[in-house]
C-alpha cells in the first residue's frame, strides 16, 4: 500500500497496518522554582546585559578583601569578568572602593603568610609547599599594596614644607675657551 492510500485509509477513520497512529506527547510536570533559582536566573540576566548594580559591586570588594580573586568571584557569582573591569574604568567610586578592598586583601594575605608560618610542620615537601604559599603571598602584598608592604626602600627628598627641592641652575651665557 502506497503513502497516498494510507493517507486516504487514515482520513476516513479506518485502521492502517505498518501507520502507527498520531498519539499526543504527554505533558511534562514543571519544577517549581525556588527563590534561590530566581536569584540566580536574575543576576545572571542582569550581569549577561552589562548591568553591574551596587549590590554586585558591594559583593565584589567585599569578597575581594577577603581574599578571593577577581576571577574567583565572577566564576562563583556567573559575573562576566570584562563587565567589571568595564565598569572600573566608568564609574570612578566604585573604582575607589576596589582599590581599598584590593589594599585590605593584601592584609589579609599579610596575615595569612603569618598563619602560614606558624603552622608549618612536617616533612620536606610541606615545608617547600608553605614556602611557596608564602612567597606568593608576599608577591601579591608588595604589589596590591607597594607603600606597605614593597620590599623596595624608597626615599622622597623634599624641600621646606614639603615643596619640591630648588636645585641651582647653571647658566653659562659665554662660550669659554679655556675648557676645551
Amino acid at each position: 500500500m502506497s503513502i497516498a492510500q494510507s493517507a486516504m485509509h487514515l482520513a476516513n477513520g479506518e485502521a492502517v497496518e505498518g501507520i502507527d497512529q498520531y498519539q499526543p506527547k504527554k505533558e511534562r510536570k514543571k519544577a517549581v522554582k525556588t527563590p534561590a533559582k530566581k536569584q540566580r536566573k536574575h543576576r545572571q540576566s542582569a550581569i549577561c546585559s552589562g548591568i553591574i548594580t551596587e549590590t554586585i559591586k558591594d559583593l565584589i570588594c567585599e569578597e575581594i578583601a577577603k581574599g578571593k580573586s577577581l576571577s574567583a568571584v565572577c566564576r562563583d557569582n556567573l559575573i562576566v569578568q570584562s563587565s567589571v573591569y568595564s565598569q572600573l574604568s566608568k564609574d570612578e567610586e566604585f573604582a575607589e572602593r576596589y582599590a581599598r578592598a584590593r589594599e585590605r586583601q593584601a592584609d589579609f594575605y599579610a596575615d595569612e603568610v603569618i598563619e602560614l608560618a606558624d603552622n608549618c610542620s612536617g616533612s620536606l615537601e610541606d615545608s617547600n609547599r608553605t614556602r611557596l604559599q608564602i612567597d606568593a603571598r608576599k608577591w601579591a602584598c608588595g604589589k596590591l599594596h607597594p607603600r606597605k608592604y614593597s620590599d623596595k626602600a624608597s626615599m622622597e627628598l623634599s624641600g621646606k614644607d614639603g615643596s619640591p627641592l630648588a636645585a641651582p641652575i647653571i647658566v653659562n651665557l659665554g662660550v669659554d675657551e679655556s675648557w676645551g
